[in-house]
């Protein structure tokens, strides 16, 4: 079940682009990652806004076999490769 809807994103971003508290802010480095062979699901999206303030959101797993092996695997191994994913995204920006 795909539930992204490009159409719905696009207008979503142009109205956050023309409102007021969300002009301003900045979205770059974004990253998704699906691998199936080493069964890892990772996706984050960087937001800087007015202040300076970096806010990095990250995707939780979908419905997809990946998506349900990765959900098993944070109860049972850690760390996860989407753990370490979530490491190089910070160490890319930070370093």
């Amino acid at each position: 079940m795909n539930l992204i809807n490009t159409k719905l994103n696009k207008s979503l971003f142009f109205a956050l682009a023309l409102s007021h508290r969300f002009r301003n802010v900045k979205i770059n480095f974004y990253v998704s990652e699906v691998e199936t062979k080493c069964e890892k699901q990772f996706a984050a999206l960087t937001f800087l806004l007015d202040d300076k303030t970096v806010y990095i959101a990250f995707r939780g797993t979908d419905d997809s076999i990946v998506g349900w092996k990765e959900d098993v695997y944070i109860k049972n191994l850690y760390p996860i490769k989407g753990y370490l994913s979530s490491y190089d995204v910070f160490y890319y920006l930070y370093k």
